[in-house]
């Protein structure tokens, strides 16, 4: 086992749990003009590794059934203006989240040693 590993696979199983709580207060709440978003500084690395990572990102808004995939990479870096466009209604569907992240050039994280 990796140093560190076990300690990590632990951080993983409490977001789950959290996550988990999250749900069901938001299933007991209006979910009109709300969105959550998950994501992550970094993905799981070995000490002195500087590769790009990949990192969690899903978001989920509360009021829409379907769901999409986008299989391109994807940079973290525009979570903020998602949510900015989101709360001016700018975004609103899925499909809106899709297309805003087609037109934004992908970066790659390095990890700094």
């Amino acid at each position: 086992v990796e140093e560190g590993l076990p300690s990590y696979i632990l951080n993983l199983k409490l977001v789950d749990i959290v996550f988990e709580k999250i749900l069901n207060i938001l299933d007991k709440i209006n979910k009109e003009d709300k969105m959550l978003i998950l994501s992550s500084d970094h993905w799981y690395r070995l000490k002195d590794q500087n590769n790009a990572h990949p990192i969690l990102f899903a978001t989920k808004i509360l009021s829409e059934n379907n769901k999409i995939e986008i299989s391109e990479p994807d940079s973290a870096i525009y979570i903020q203006e998602l949510i900015y466009k989101y709360l001016l209604k700018e975004i609103s569907t899925y499909s809106d989240i899709k297309k805003f992240f087609e037109e934004k050039p992908f970066h790659k994280t390095y990890i700094s040693q």
